[in-house]
């Protein structure tokens, strides 16, 4: 039987993922902390969290955010330090740093860029072998207008972004050279447009072993990216993909890919090297925890529950709007009453009362800085690709 951490801090509480690993770690025994730079957050707001902790904004004052990770995982004894949202690739990069003091679940640096990046990891992928789409990186106008007219259909993304934020799809060519400027430091990517379902995975690897694993279809969504209705679908196929890459990278840490079936393949389009609302896809039985032992030693842990997940707020305000049909409507209501809410537990009430509270406060921050709701969620903690000056060595 593997040994289970006791004093377990998690950053990024804001993600209901965050929320789902604090309630299945604290299940099993550990004394949960959560360190954030906004308040309230979800993972902060439960009754199992023993400590909701305040730190600096990370992509605007690293050095300080790492020094106060420091400070507390000195003042609460951590034993494991858990990154969850973007904040992993600041913790990622003084990694060697913080692990002077405790286990910090994370790969290197160079690993979660070459990840991170839309352009390097299709690179990777045909390192490896896999199905990968074709796929070019811009750096000037007259290179994204070259491009363009090399596919008969694509898409077009920043080649560091989230939850598919400024992505354009099969739009007019001159539509996109109106609305985009690429740069050296702020490349896109024009890739290959496959049509096909889509499919989501999340995973927990250690030392480049694969030891838990779930995968659902992305079907509802908020806008175009972040997946917010959870159905298992048990597909070999992505685990093998999964386990190859993780073990050709050595990897530690969590990770997610997204996959699109067509031509008869999985296709990996991109990869976060974090955690995803895959986690809620887990139940207390199944021990996910185990999988962050140090000695735990398989077999892979896959979730067992029979009860579809879903962020029940997101439905209503990025679902139902996108329903086109009294017959879309009532699949949607049919999935509805086929899972449980993420967020609410009977006995853990506050995530879903402050639930109302963040959506507020992220609506406010949003309107004062032009950007989308989504956008807003991680101004404070996103990454993308650069450093600022003074954080360099």
């Amino acid at each position: 039987m593997s040994r289970h951490y006791e004093r377990v801090l998690f950053t990024g509480g804001r993600s209901p993922a965050t929320l789902a690993l604090l309630r299945l770690f604290a299940a099993r025994g550990a004394r949960c902390f959560v360190a954030e730079s906004i308040t309230p957050n979800l993972a902060g707001a439960s009754r199992f969290c023993q400590k909701n902790l305040r730190v600096p904004p990370p992509n605007q004052d690293p050095e300080a955010y790492i020094a106060a990770l420091e400070k507390y995982i000195q003042a609460y004894k951590i034993e494991l330090l858990v990154p969850t949202c973007e904040e992993v690739f600041f913790i990622s990069r003084w990694k060697h740093q913080l692990e002077k003091q405790c286990t910090v679940f994370t790969s290197s640096i160079d690993i979660l860029t070459h990840l991170h990046s839309k352009y390097q990891f299709i690179q990777l992928l045909k390192a490896l072998k896999l199905s990968a789409p074709e796929t070019v990186k811009v750096e000037t106008k007259s290179q994204l207008e070259a491009a363009l007219a090399e596919f008969p259909s694509y898409v077009l993304k920043p080649e560091f972004s989230r939850f598919s934020n400024f992505v354009m799809i099969n739009q007019a060519p001159e539509t996109c050279l109106a609305k985009i400027s690429p740069t050296a430091e702020i490349p896109w990517v024009v890739q290959a447009f496959l049509e096909g379902p889509q499919y989501c995975s999340y995973s927990v690897a250690r030392a480049g072993k694969l030891l838990a694993h779930s995968v659902y279809a992305s079907t509802y969504c908020a806008g175009l990216g972040s997946t917010i209705y959870f159905e298992s679908a048990g597909i070999p196929a992505i685990l093998r993909i999964v386990e190859k890459i993780v073990a050709a990278l050595d990897y530690t840490g969590q990770i997610a890919f997204d996959f699109i079936h067509a031509e008869g393949r999985y296709w990996p389009i991109e990869c976060n090297p974090r955690a995803t609302t895959g986690t809620l896809l887990f139940t207390v039985d199944d021990d996910l925890p185990a999988a962050f032992s140090p000695d735990y030693p398989g077999p892979v842990i896959h979730p067992s529950g029979e009860k579809n997940s879903m962020v029940t707020l997101a439905m209503y305000l990025y679902a139902l709007p996108q329903l086109k049909s009294l017959s879309e409507f009532r699949t949607w209501w049919a999935k509805m009453g086929m899972a449980e809410d993420a967020i609410f537990h009977w006995d853990d009430l506050q995530p879903f009362i402050k639930q109302f509270q963040i959506m507020w406060k992220t609506w406010l921050l949003a309107k004062k800085h032009q950007v989308t709701l989504l956008e807003a969620s991680t101004l404070d903690i996103e990454w993308n690709g650069h450093w600022p000056a003074r954080s360099k060595q």
